[in-house]
């Protein structure tokens, strides 16, 4: 099975004969479902499902969750799987592109997206490019309204609509960062460059 060039089908048929053996091998059942998923083998939904149940932090069982929702036409779920899987995945970017292939839409983009600011730090370094710009301001504007105590969140806000010359929203998530958390950085930072 660790062979990346085997056809689906064989992979497919080593995975089934192996799980019985392993059967608390969460690798092992998600590298069955993507090979399942390859086929359009609707046993991929079973061993996605066993996947998350044996590792619910897996990033790429997510990941295979919300390849298999996108396909059921599920998109509220699969933004949902799209979210976990880049809250834990190393390597944001493949993911990310795979996201935006799926759901281009900004505001959609957005709830693909985890909502805690440190995952969103790293995610919006990868956005804030001139064609993802409108989709990095509505990241993360939904990172601030998810939360409002944070002064992390207002701070990543503040930092991506100051990058596009949206003054009119950075500079009250400047305000609220410095609310939150006043620093000398975020006098200079949130206030002197706004005026």
């Amino acid at each position: 099975l660790a062979a990346g060039d085997a056809p689906a089908a064989e992979v497919a048929a080593a995975a089934a004969a192996a799980i019985p053996r392993h059967p608390s091998d969460y690798v092992l059942a998600g590298r069955a479902a993507q090979a399942m998923l390859a086929q359009s083998d609707p046993r991929a939904v079973k061993l996605v499902s066993r996947a998350l149940a044996l590792n619910p932090a897996s990033s790429p069982a997510h990941q295979l969750a919300a390849r298999v929702l996108a396909r059921s036409q599920r998109p509220t779920q699969a933004l949902v799987e799209y979210g976990l899987a880049l809250a834990g995945a190393r390597d944001v970017r493949p993911l990310l592109d795979e996201l935006l292939a799926a759901f281009p839409a900004p505001a959609d983009a957005a709830r693909g997206m985890p909502v805690d600011p440190l995952p969103a730090a790293r995610i919006l370094r990868f956005l804030e490019t001139p064609e993802r710009r409108a989709i990095a301001l509505a990241y993360a504007q939904r990172v601030a309204e998810s939360s409002p105590h944070r002064a992390a969140a207002h701070s990543l806000l503040a930092r991506v609509a100051l990058a596009q010359q949206r003054f009119d929203l950075a500079l009250p998530a400047a305000t609220r960062a410095h609310e939150l958390a006043p620093t000398a950085k975020w006098r200079v930072a949130g206030w002197e460059t706004m005026r």
